[in-house]
């Protein structure tokens, strides 16, 4: 299928200046961009005058399992969030919630411009989501979610974990033309034996299989995992010999200087989630000091329960604010924070020869932005201002994946959406509050 996407000031990356022009896209390739294509034969013209056109979005840190939890878990840090809520709902879902869950986050995503996410799963019936996923049209990097301590409710033990972690390795890993892949995704060091941690390291290995983990997230957790390990968070995990480029961990707030020093020896990726460390009151991560020594930042939502969106363009602007108010407001310009929200994310999912970028030969991930009465007033040198600090998700008015238009003039296109809230409801009205 070819679509022409014409007369769109175009984003090609933050090093290049926008332009007016055209894009082609030839199936699920982007074939051309060029101030402007001669008309080929095409099954879809696009009008995009007035509009902006960006590389889709990437979220490299969210949890689709936790969508229909969304308002259930309020006022409360960390630990007592996941003990006292998130882990006993967790341990309530079916496959048929699950599947719901996961519908109504991809819906919440897709028509916010995020293409590609990182999704962290539940412990069982992960299967449900990876359908989803796949029905839906949204690149995804997804696993199961393992753990065999620190709570009997959701913690299996180390065979079975392997065992449905290879299983959905096998089924799901690169399909649908790679825009689906599988990663080990181990909740946190309180959750994972030192055995179960090798293990994964085991297979990752065998595999090449990256992971997707939570650390040093909150100051209690973090004294808890010095206390039983004797180690730092980042310090546990070099031990165990995770660390390297492949090592994906959210959040990295509550770190000692050596750590830091780990990470950017070893290209560990950080994903960052603002929105969630306030939400729980967990801390604010030195991302300008991350940037500054070369470590690799992106963004991500984290789950409703904590944030309470999937909305890349709270992420944003949210990642600014908070590094103004620490060091000044030189500290993070908009700029730097549509790099993260595109082609950090691309880096950190080890996909950037595919996406974060549009470039001739690449992915045809792409979101179309509409300035509204909120965005006008916008030129070369102010446009990532606009989308940063202006835009929100009313501004989304296509979201292509590979090829597909998945978001058309701000209508859901791959699913109906008022089954996916309908079904969702109903899912929802399955979980016991605490």
């Amino acid at each position: 299928m070819k679509i022409l996407i014409k007369n769109a000031t175009v984003i090609k990356d933050v090093k290049t200046a926008p332009f007016k022009g055209d894009i082609l896209i030839n199936n699920d390739i982007i074939e051309q961009i060029e101030e402007n294509i001669s008309t080929p034969e095409t099954d879809r013209i696009i009008d995009a005058a007035g509009m902006i056109a960006i590389p889709g979005f990437i979220q490299t840190h969210v949890h689709l399992a936790q969508t229909i939890f969304r308002n259930m878990a309020e006022d409360v840090s960390l630990l007592d969030w996941l003990n006292r809520y998130i882990l006993p709902f967790e341990s309530q879902h079916t496959a048929k919630t699950l599947y719901d869950s996961a519908r109504l986050g991809i819906a919440e995503l897709l028509l916010s411009g995020t293409t590609t996410i990182q999704d962290m799963e539940t412990v069982l019936h992960t299967d449900a989501s990876f359908k989803a996923v796949y029905e839906m049209g949204i690149r995804a990097s997804m696993g199961n979610m393992l753990m065999d301590t620190g709570n009997d409710i959701l913690a299996k033990n180390i065979d079975f974990l392997m065992a449905e972690s290879e299983t959905l390795y096998k089924k799901w890993n690169d399909t649908d033309n790679g825009r689906i892949k599988y990663v080990l995704t181990p909740r946190f060091a309180l959750s994972c034996t030192k055995e179960l941690f090798l293990e994964i390291r085991k297979m990752s290995d065998i595999y090449d299989i990256p992971v997707h983990s939570h650390a040093a997230e909150n100051i209690e957790e973090t004294k808890i995992v010095k206390q039983q390990t004797g180690y730092g968070n980042i310090e546990y995990f070099e031990k165990l010999g995770l660390c390297n480029e492949k090592l994906r961990l959210a959040h990295c707030i509550w770190l000692n200087d050596y750590e830091y020093d780990i990470l950017k020896s070893n290209g560990v990726n950080v994903l960052h989630c603002p929105t969630a460390n306030f939400k729980l009151g967990s801390g604010t991560a030195k991302i300008p000091e991350m940037l500054t020594k070369g470590i690799n930042v992106s963004l991500g939502a984290d789950g409703p329960p904590c944030n309470n969106n999937l909305n890349i363009f709270n992420e944003m602007k949210l990642a600014g604010l908070i590094q103004k108010v620490r060091l000044g407001p030189e500290s993070m310009n908009a700029k730097e924070i549509f790099r993260l929200a595109t082609a950090g994310g691309a880096k950190a999912l080890g996909m950037e020869k595919e996406i974060g970028t549009l470039e001739i030969g690449k992915k045809a991930d792409i979101t179309i932005l509409k300035p509204n009465v909120h965005s006008l007033f916008y030129d070369e040198n102010s446009i990532f201002n606009s989308i940063i600090y202006s835009m929100n998700r009313d501004n989304v008015t296509y979201t292509i994946v590979d090829g597909n238009i998945l978001v058309d003039n701000g209508i859901l296109r791959s699913a109906d959406i008022q089954s996916i809230i309908r079904e969702a409801e109903l899912s929802h009205n399955h979980f016991n509050p605490i």
